[in-house]
């Protein structure tokens, strides 16, 4: 209540000062909800991506195990119950396995698969295979690896209150290794 028509009233308020009060908290509100918002989003898609390069991954390496079987069965086309098909490989079938692209698409085509439901538009999906030379008179076991990365960028609703239209770019990867050296 103020006293005598002063703009001076009990609590130390002045009036209106509630008006900018209220204001100010619903600003904070907005933000912060704003924010959870934005940080929900920013996690389900991160969890979507990282299902999608899972899947590439896998379904690259299953590929490429699917390659090293397809060429030790022309190598031994009878090979003994629970052989290991590495140890029919010769150096020329690994260098194949290693050339060819169908891996790459695999992996791309999986990614691309898995995404559609969600209708989520990819930035970029990047293969690496082969990541290195495989060569198996070394002492150590190499692995073949498959690997890929996706990368999305998203608008967040305070990067666009804020700056304008700023987006988060949101990354995931995944390796899958298969070892193409028999046992040693």
């Amino acid at each position: 209540m103020c006293v005598n028509n002063s703009t001076q009233c009990e609590g130390g308020f002045h009036r209106g000062s509630t008006t900018v009060f209220v204001a100010v908290v619903l600003s904070g509100i907005l933000a912060l909800s704003a924010f959870v918002i934005d940080a929900a989003g920013a996690y389900a898609t991160s969890a979507r991506l990282q299902n999608f390069v899972d899947a590439g991954v896998d379904a690259g390496a299953a590929r490429l195990s699917d390659r090293m079987v397809e060429l030790a069965m022309v190598r031994e086309p009878n090979p003994p119950d629970g052989a290991d098909p590495r140890d029919y490989l010769t150096e020329a079938d690994r260098q194949t396995i290693l050339a060819d692209p169908s891996i790459a698409e695999t992996v791309r085509d999986y990614v691309e698969r898995n995404r559609s439901p969600y209708g989520i538009t990819l930035d970029a999906v990047e293969v690496q295979y082969p990541v290195n030379q495989i060569i198996c008179t070394d002492v150590a076991p190499q692995n073949a690896e498959v690997r890929a990365t996706v990368r999305k960028n998203q608008t967040f609703i305070l990067g666009t209150l804020l700056n304008g239209n700023e987006a988060t770019g949101l990354n995931a990867s995944s390796i899958r290794a298969v070892r193409l050296c028999p046992n040693a």
